[in-house]
């Protein structure tokens, strides 16, 4: 196997420099988009709308949820940076999602949980973001 070397990557139009340190620490390692109440399985992932590095999205129940990594990370410090999209015009601004048991977090997968944060239920909301964050 060969290695590249370099002091800064550019697209093939010379812009959008990212040096190296930038690409190590910077960077999404991953990320998904994925309806929280579509279908989540290992064998239909038909509700992960779009992804990066992520091998599959587990429906744990409803509003819960286990995103695997598909190259895992070098350590579980990494950040994971979440978001709900309400659809239609919804004034609901208590749905929400957010990490879920820190020692289910490992360098190849963490858990998410949705729902109304007002009255503390979990729900299967309509489109759910996941970003990490590490090295």
């Amino acid at each position: 196997m060969s290695t590249l070397k370099v002091n800064n990557l550019q697209d093939i139009n010379g812009a959008n420099n990212s040096t190296p340190e930038q690409v190590a620490k910077g960077r999404a390692k991953a990320w998904v988009n994925f309806d929280g109440d579509g279908t989540l399985t290992s064998s239909d992932q038909s509700g992960v709308n779009s992804s990066f590095n992520i091998s599959s999205v587990i429906d744990d129940g409803t509003g819960l949820y286990t995103i695997n990594i598909d190259n895992d990370l070098s350590n579980r410090n990494y950040a994971v940076v979440a978001t709900v999209e309400v659809s239609g015009n919804s004034n609901n601004t208590s749905e929400t999602v957010n990490m879920r048991d820190p020692a289910s977090r490992t360098t190849g997968s963490f858990a998410l949980r949705a729902g109304n944060a007002e009255n503390n239920t979990l729900k299967d909301l309509d489109r759910i973001n996941a970003v990490v964050f590490g090295d």
